[in-house]
């Protein structure tokens, strides 16, 4: 009782970044499904143990540096989604500092794709229009038509059953077209996007419903007033 994971394991023949790659894709289903805040524990907790198997040099060393890099990117999604920007960019800090360990150009450039996420959504403009991805850089630039067509292309190419991230697109789909002055498709969007938010607790949603909402107070539609009915409904706004 109380042994350490690398002691434990010093002599085993586990292939331990294979059992960290089985269980990562657990979780992203887990956090799809249900939300973050369960899975948030289980993945730092995981980070430590690869850390301590890291550390008594038990496993393949490059193998265990590119896991510890996915756990991380991984934890700082489930803090952005949160809201939870310190500890969002806590872990997008250790990521980078790892890749660039690794010297790996591909977990450099993603790690940064995330850190311009971050800054987009706590509304750093300057930060998220160096790295932002195409989609949110044409936003930021007000080609609200490319975004829509962006995010559209984005959605369409998602495995079904990642809910929670089709709702992160399609929140800001439905963003890109408020701020182009089309009410109806933005209000059409708005609810099935909320839904989602709502039960997985997506501050990253929720907040890009709350603007949509904001965007089309003045508009008088019908699907306008059923959007702020549902909003209001389910206490995403005042």
């Amino acid at each position: 009782m109380g042994a350490k994971p690398a002691a434990a394991l010093a002599h085993s023949h586990i292939d331990h970044p294979a059992h960290f790659r089985t269980l990562r894709t657990a979780l992203i289903e887990s956090d799809n499904l249900y939300g973050g805040q369960s899975v948030i524990p289980l993945v730092e907790q995981n980070l430590e143990i690869m850390n301590q198997l890291r550390r008594a040099g038990i496993g393949d060393a490059a193998e265990m540096q590119r896991k510890r890099i996915f756990y991380a990117e991984f934890a700082a999604w489930l803090y952005e989604d949160a809201g939870n920007w310190p500890r969002a960019q806590h872990w997008t800090d250790r990521a980078l500092t790892w890749s660039h360990q690794l010297g790996d150009d591909y977990f450099i450039a993603a790690t940064l794709i995330r850190k311009a996420q971050i800054a987009n959504d706590m509304e750093d403009g300057t930060e998220a229009m160096e790295l932002a991805e195409a989609a949110e850089r044409a936003a930021a630039l007000g080609d609200y038509r490319a975004a829509i067509d962006q995010f559209g292309r984005a959605i369409s190419g998602m495995q079904s059953r990642f809910t929670r991230d089709q709702a992160v697109y399609t929140s800001r789909q439905a963003l890109a077209y408020a701020r182009a002055a089309e009410a109806e498709p933005a209000a059409t969007l708005g609810p099935a996007a909320m839904q989602v938010g709502v039960s997985t607790g997506s501050e990253r949603v929720l907040q890009n419903v709350r603007f949509v909402d904001e965007l089309l107070s003045a508009r008088h539609l019908p699907e306008v007033s059923e959007f702020h009915e549902a909003a209001e409904r389910w206490a995403v706004v005042s």
